[in-house]
């Protein structure tokens, strides 16, 4: 189910990591320049139990940018020329930064700017790469075999093509074979015991392996189906899967106040609970919709339990009966008189 890339993960590492530092180095220039600039951000949700979910079935690729019925064409130099100027910093808005945030943000840039001009140099030979890995993929062909067709491709440039050749002579006597040119073991032997004629046994041979050919086509034909309709299927369920628990979560954080609390606890719960009933299958397993929120209630109970014993025990609140005072805030009784003065008050 992977998909080849020619981008590395390190790459990938890099530039979130910088990406990061770049956001850092953002926030400590607006503390450092409130009377030049002032900007906002949105702070983003907290992740999820699905966010790994999610990231797993997402298509690759970037997301389109909204369309903004004001915004200019693509293609007008004005509106490019006044987006790169945004993404710059005027003179006035470097002067107000401390020199160690400035030369943090020009280290920071200039290693975005380096990353993102690798990353544009990479892009047309991962779209080249992707053509042929779906021109692979499509022919059903195996890493051996690409390895060994590259391997008698470069024998055949070589100064010794003699090499290619003797690579080539066992395929080329298997095609034969497979094809009905050459005779297999039984019928060559009618031929040599006189029951059969050299081009009747030939015929024969073509229609046998005619016959073969088309078996196996239709054989991988039908497993090839077979594995689409699996990917489609699992892809349905989990859309559906992760369409109900994402409603059963948004529920849970309305009405119970502390669930961004056993919301990283349940997620594990339920990520053991599957790892578990794999084991026990022997094969990958993922729950459909009624499943996952069988194993959601089970793990919130299990950390709702926990949370119970830890939790402070609530004190006895005792009422003052009749209206009276307090004892508490009544002065101790120093003689007989104050001992009747105070029954009577209450």
């Amino acid at each position: 189910m992977p998909e080849s890339s020619p981008v590395s993960a390190a790459d990938t590492s890099a530039v979130v990591d910088t990406t990061n530092s770049a956001a850092d180095v953002a926030a400590s220039t607006t503390s450092d320049a409130t009377t030049a600039a002032s900007s906002t951000a949105d702070d983003k949700p907290a992740g999820t139990m699905l966010d790994a979910v999610k990231a797993a079935i997402a298509p690759k690729g970037e997301s389109p940018a909204p369309k903004s019925t004001d915004a200019p064409a693509d293609g007008d130099p004005a509106s490019k020329a006044e987006d790169d100027a945004d993404d710059e910093m005027s003179p006035e808005e470097i002067k107000a930064l401390t020199a160690r945030t400035q030369r943090r943000f020009t280290k920071l840039t200039k290693s975005l700017k380096a990353q993102s001009a690798e990353i544009e140099s990479l892009k047309p030979k991962a779209a080249e790469f992707e053509k042929i890995d779906t021109f692979v993929r499509n022919a059903g062909l195996s890493p051996e075999d690409v390895a060994g067709t590259l391997e008698i491709a470069a024998m055949l440039r070589s100064p010794r093509p003699q090499d290619a050749l003797a690579r080539l002579m066992p395929i080329v006597a298997k095609l034969q074979e497979m094809s009905g040119e050459t005779l297999p073991a039984d019928l060559q032997q009618r031929v040599d015991q006189g029951y059969l004629t050299e081009a009747d046994a030939k015929t024969l041979a073509k229609a046998q392996a005619e016959a073969r050919l088309a078996t196996t086509h239709v054989t991988q034909l039908t497993e090839r189906q077979r594995a689409d309709q699996q990917r489609s299927e699992h892809q349905a369920l989990t859309t559906s899967t992760v369409s109900s628990i994402e409603t059963w979560e948004a529920k849970k954080a309305e009405r119970d106040p502390d669930w961004h609390l056993k919301r990283d606890q349940v997620a594990e719960l339920v990520e053991l609970a599957i790892e578990r009933k794999t084991r026990e299958l022997g094969r990958p397993w993922f729950p459909n919709s009624e499943e996952a929120i069988k194993l959601s209630e089970d793990a919130l109970k299990t950390v709702s339990d926990r949370t119970k014993r830890f939790a402070p025990k609530a004190q006895e609140i005792r009422p003052v009966l009749n209206g009276g005072v307090s004892p508490r805030s009544t002065a101790a009784p120093k003689n007989m008189l104050d001992v009747v003065r105070q029954q009577v008050g209450a």
